[in-house]
């Protein structure tokens, strides 16, 4: 008799036992396929929540004197897994045809001045990412932005701008940049602020602009530069090779916070998955030995 036929005839006979390896067979393989996806699933959400938890490395110029250059923000951003960075600068300029707001009756410069902050992306390293600042109307700075300006509402109703009008600033060695109004913002303390407070350092004359505006007006200079990468796990010595372009100049730091935070959860529900899959393999295998 072939082999096939005893095969046949033993299962037949076997009915019971045949039908219960079958049943084990299938949840076995069943609860291994089933781990084996969910792994595969976390494997996946971490690589797509690496890119998006803007892990990055922070330069804080260590002297005002001696600020970040442009040239060195471009070789950090060229760094092998530097993804984007964000150059941050911070002067004070004069309004060519507007006036600042000021309750203050001084004479000093500072009266006359507003504070020029520029970002290569306002949605990131900004008070509007915290949400400390609101956006009204328009929208905000992005690295495709060119000349373009985030006003406060207030400074807006003071001097009648709308989205769309132009500001013209100047510097005190006379150098004039012309940009345009792309959004307005709120903060919600600028009716509580000391009459005695200077213009510069009023919220209502913050203004936010991006760095090719920036870079015409003032030239070289960054106060911080963050460099973003979308493999955190290599963020340390990430920090090492920036450190080697910045020297003493800059303080570096590494920030990751987000990602750990999301990361524990994940680390969690894979070690208990592995775990699944292994007692479901030796139990399976126990059972039909």
């Amino acid at each position: 008799m072939p082999f096939y036929q005893r095969s046949f005839l033993y299962l037949i006979r076997k009915r019971t036992k045949s039908i219960l390896l079958l049943l084990i067979f299938l949840l076995v393989n069943s609860m291994i396929l089933s781990t084996n996806m969910i792994l595969h699933a976390t494997e996946r959400t971490e690589a797509a929540m690496q890119e998006k938890t803007k892990a990055k490395v922070v330069c804080d110029a260590a002297d005002t004197a001696n600020m970040i250059t442009d040239k060195e923000a471009e070789k950090i951003e060229n760094l092998a897994n530097v993804t984007s960075v964000n150059r941050l600068g911070q002067q004070s300029a004069y309004l060519t045809d507007l006036t600042p707001v000021t309750a203050s009756d001084s004479t000093e410069q500072d009266n006359l001045k507003v504070s020029l902050q520029s970002f290569d992306d306002l949605e990131t390293d900004s008070p509007f990412e915290d949400q400390s600042y609101r956006l009204t109307d328009g929208e905000l700075i992005t690295p495709e932005t060119q000349y373009g300006a985030v006003i406060n509402a207030g400074f807006a109703d003071a001097n009648g701008l709308q989205i769309g009008d132009q500001i013209s600033f100047e510097t005190e060695n006379g150098k004039t940049v012309t940009v345009k109004v792309i959004g307005e913002y709120l903060v919600g303390n600028e009716s509580r602020q000391d009459k005695s407070t200077l213009a510069v350092y009023r919220v209502e004359n913050q203004i936010y602009i991006d760095n090719t505006a920036y870079l015409e007006l003032f030239g070289d200079g960054f106060y911080k530069v963050s460099a973003y990468t979308g493999q955190p796990d290599l963020l340390d010595s990430l920090a090492g090779e920036v450190q080697d372009i910045l020297q003493e100049k800059a303080e570096v730091t590494t920030s990751d916070a987000l990602y750990q935070q999301m990361k524990a959860p994940l680390t969690q529900i894979t070690r208990v998955v592995e775990l699944m899959r292994m007692l479901t393999f030796i139990t399976g295998t126990v059972i039909v030995s």
